[in-house]
Formats: structure tokens, C-alpha cells, sequence
């Protein structure tokens, strides 16, 4: 499959991540994760640009072996908790003056180290085809959402929903989450501000967003098994 040569790919990695110490370079089956993200994405034919999106020197110097570009550091003020994707991405158009040169922002996380480039390359087919906005992973909450119960003082239980309770989970409205792995963006479509977004189901095991050491270990897991990765040599 070939893809547009305007595309580019963003990976935004900033350091300081709280939860997992430096989580985008920690060692993840014998490499540190970011790498094995990089791998998947040259596997995609005709995406010839990557580009770190980092406040690190460290991160920037790491992955330049990889024939990844750092054309800045990013400023802190864009490297904290609360600054958004919009934030990363309004930034990279700023800094590079040609980005009309740029149809399709590929922007993966440095952890999405269980989106294939099959997945990948589907979702842009399905992004294609949509004609939208935004596209990206989105897996369904089981068990579903009306099942949800809420903990209160001294762990005493209470439905969320309670006129749920009693209704087969194969009878309710399906709900997704977003998978937090990638997102296909339409830049002219971002910069005008459009919104029509839609989501690429995948299933629950690669749709591992990693927030804690748990899931980190779970993807490590995963990940391991599919590639038949000997645990022992890593």
C-alpha cells in the first residue's frame, strides 16, 4: 500500500511523565519503547518524514539514529499535564512556515507499541473513505457503561445507572472509548477548526492506553506473545 507523500508523522514524547518514569523511552522487550513504535511506522510505505515532537535532549538525541527529525525542543509550556494534542500539533504548523506541504498528520503516541502497521494502514484507508476530520482507534467498554457502580463511604456500592440494572448488557447501547493510540488528522480540516470526527474499532488488546506500570507490563505482555519474543533475552 502506498501512501500520500504529504503525509507526515508526529510523535510526541515530552519528558517528565509522573506515573512511569520516562514511560516513552523505557525499556520495552529489550528496546526502549519509542523505538519499536519508529520500526512500525517505516514499515509503512512512502511515509518518509518522522518527526519527534520532545522538550527532551535526551529523547531528541535518542531517536536521530532512527533517521527521525527534531526540528525543536518543544517549549515547556506545551511539555506539562495539561497541554493538549491541539496544543503539540498547533505548534509543529507554527514552527514549520511550508506545512501546507502537509495533507495528513499521522500523530502516534511514543506508546502505541500495539498498533500494527496494519492497523495503521486500515485506519487510513477507513480516514480515506470518511472523508473526515479526525480518525482514530476507539475499543467498546465491556462490561458496558449502564453497568457502571459508583464507591462511596466505606466502599458502600450504588448503581450508576439503576434503571440498568435488571437489562442484559447484549440489550444496551454499545459505548467506545478512544483507544489512545494514534490519530489520523486532516490538516486543512484541523486548521479550519471542523469537526467530523470518527473512530476505527479495534479490540481490547490493542487498545492499551499505557497510564500505569500495570499496563505497561500487560502491553509488554501482549506484545512479547505476538512476536514471539523470548523473555529471557530481553
Amino acid at each position: 500500500m502506498k501512501i500520500n507523500k504529504s503525509i507526515v508523522c508526529l510523535i510526541p514524547a515530552r519528558s517528565g511523565s509522573k506515573r512511569i518514569k520516562n514511560k516513552n523511552i523505557k525499556s520495552f522487550c529489550g528496546k526502549p519503547i519509542i523505538e519499536w513504535v519508529i520500526k512500525n511506522v517505516k514499515k509503512i510505505n512512502t511515509i518518509k518524514q518522522i518527526i519527534l515532537t520532545t522538550d527532551s535532549r535526551r529523547y531528541a538525541n535518542l531517536v536521530k539514529k532512527y533517521n527521525v527529525k527534531v526540528p525543536f525542543l518543544r517549549p515547556k509550556k506545551i511539555s506539562n499535564d495539561i497541554a493538549s494534542d491541539n496544543d503539540v500539533i498547533k505548534h509543529f504548523l507554527n514552527f514549520d512556515k511550508n506545512y501546507d506541504k502537509y495533507k495528513y498528520i499521522l500523530y502516534i503516541y511514543p506508546t502505541a507499541v500495539l498498533s500494527t502497521p496494519t492497523i495503521i494502514k486500515k485506519s487510513f484507508y477507513e480516514f480515506k473513505k470518511k472523508k473526515c476530520s479526525k480518525l482514530y482507534p476507539v475499543s467498546i467498554f465491556s462490561p458496558p457503561i449502564q453497568h457502571a457502580l459508583s464507591l462511596y463511604k466505606e466502599k458502600k456500592i450504588k448503581s450508576k445507572y439503576e434503571k440498568y440494572i435488571k437489562i442484559s448488557s447484549k440489550n444496551v447501547t454499545k459505548h467506545y472509548y478512544d483507544a489512545g493510540q494514534f490519530y489520523w488528522i486532516n490538516v486543512k480540516e484541523f486548521l479550519n477548526k471542523n469537526k467530523n470526527e470518527y473512530g476505527y474499532i479495534v479490540d481490547k488488546h490493542n487498545a492499551i492506553d499505557i497510564d500505569y506500570i500495570e499496563d505497561f507490563k500487560l502491553a509488554e505482555s501482549i506484545f512479547r506473545h505476538r512476536n514471539r519474543i523470548d523473555a529471557k533475552k530481553r
